[in-house]
């Protein structure tokens, strides 16, 4: 149950850096919603735009802007959750856009369902005015813990959703790694104590643009490689099942064979981005994985990746050249 100092309805958190091209769209979508009972928390993260004046000419009650020094997407979400008013929180890149019946939706099922913490929508790429839904391999309704165990080792982004504000507060308040993907961890902390989760037909539309942070290829994609090493000891200490060691393993393996790949494709491109540091990180993630490497991670599912993990040293070799050796 929520506590009596919070008002029921949902707070959309919206962290904006150097977005100032996106706001007026974002704050019309979300001010489209069917309800009355939300509010848009708009978080500047220390825009070195025009973004924070912009936010100040949004002219309507049910607003909130909060601006703080730059702390990333963990640190202005959690800067948001501290303003928002509302039981319930839902968190919306200001580039993304979601069903204007959202809101009305995930309310109608914590009315409905007092057990209920959190309520999923679907989530998926939208391109050229499709929508592609992400898959996920799990049943609804279920725990929070039977959620975030399913996503793993796939790592789907699939624990987006409306949150209990105290949950989240929780989540993205866990001492996390400094990665461009932490908040893939927090959602899950948020959501990993839930008693329920149900889903609802609304969707979320991420819309991938050329200079969205998960396509940029730069010295910040590695922190995935901090993401899945902090997650592999993390959430072990959350399940008793033989398989979680094992899928863990395969998580911070497939994070490792995909940015390996990554930088073999760019380095040897005239002033490619990948730097001497990507190879660096790759041979101390590859030394860890083959310390803790035993055949009863083998699967033929993993095979790809278990033959890539122990002949990599070549394919470096070959694809970057000698020097970079």
């Amino acid at each position: 149950m929520c506590g009596l100092d919070m008002l029921s309805g949902i707070s959309f958190i919206i962290p904006c850096f150097n977005a100032s091209n996106y706001i007026e769209a974002s704050y019309a979508m979300l001010s489209r919603q069917t309800v009355s009972n939300f509010e848009m928390v708009f978080v500047d993260d220390g825009s070195t735009d025009d973004t924070l004046q912009k936010l100040g000419r949004l002219a309507a009650s049910n607003v909130v802007v909060v601006s703080q020094e730059n702390k990333g997407i963990t640190g202005a979400r959690l800067a948001g959750l501290h303003a928002a008013k509302y039981s319930h929180v839902a968190f919306v890149d200001v580039d993304d856009f979601v069903d204007e019946d959202l809101a009305q939706e995930a309310i109608k099922v914590f009315d409905l369902n007092p057990n209920v913490d959190a309520v999923l929508y679907d989530f998926g790429y939208y391109n050229e005015g499709k929508f592609s839904p992400f898959p996920y391999k799990f049943n609804l309704p279920c725990s929070g813990l039977e959620l975030v165990r399913n996503t793993f080792p796939a790592w789907r982004a699939y624990t987006n959703g409306v949150l209990r504000k105290v949950d989240a507060i929780r989540g993205y308040s866990e001492s996390l790694p400094g990665s461009t993907n932490s908040d893939e961890l927090a959602n899950r902390l948020s959501i990993i104590n839930a008693k329920e989760i149900r889903k609802i037909k609304s969707k979320y539309y991420y819309v991938v643009t050329p200079g969205s942070t998960s396509k940029k290829v730069n010295d910040n994609l590695l922190t995935r490689l901090q993401t899945a090493s902090w997650a592999k000891e993390y959430f072990l200490d959350f399940y008793s099942d033989p398989e979680i060691g094992r899928d863990m393993f395969v998580y911070l393996l497939q994070e490792y064979c995909t940015l390996s790949l990554v930088y073999a494709a760019e380095c040897g491109k005239p002033n490619g981005p990948c730097s001497r540091l990507w190879l660096e990180k790759l041979r101390l993630c590859r030394k860890q994985l083959l310390d803790d490497f035993s055949f009863r991670v083998m699967r033929l599912k993993d095979f790809k990746k278990v033959a890539f993990l122990f002949f990599s040293p070549l394919y470096f070799y070959y694809s970057s050249g000698r020097n970079a050796q």
